[in-house]
């Protein structure tokens, strides 16, 4: 939990600046964490994928087995979240990174 006061404090219409530089709403369930979620998956899904070039060069038949059923559920799983939380901020922000201005949202003040 981070607490800084960038002088907007209870202006529902003014940015908020995150730790990270992202601008968005006070009330905005967007946060740090969210994004380094997403950026931690994606990189455990492709370090999974990775793995294979081990797993082949090993001799053990059941350890092969075991690798490639922990793979399939692990990555599976991982990439579902992953996908999840993507389209999650994707919608919330809208294509310019910013809360307040997805598809059904009109980004109150705006104008539009």
């Amino acid at each position: 939990m981070t607490s800084m006061n960038t002088g907007n404090q209870q202006n529902p219409s003014s940015g908020m600046t995150t730790s990270s530089g992202k601008t968005g709403k006070h009330d905005s369930p967007l946060t740090d964490a969210t994004f380094n979620m997403v950026a931690a998956l994606h990189n455990l899904t492709k370090s999974i994928w990775h793995c294979d070039e081990y797993i082949g060069q090993e001799d053990d038949s059941d350890a092969k087995e075991m690798w490639q059923r922990f793979r399939q559920q692990q990555a599976q799983m991982a990439e579902e979240l992953k996908n999840h939380l993507s389209r999650r901020l994707q919608h919330q922000t809208g294509p310019e990174g910013k809360v307040g201005h997805g598809p059904h949202e009109g980004g109150q003040g705006s104008g539009q």
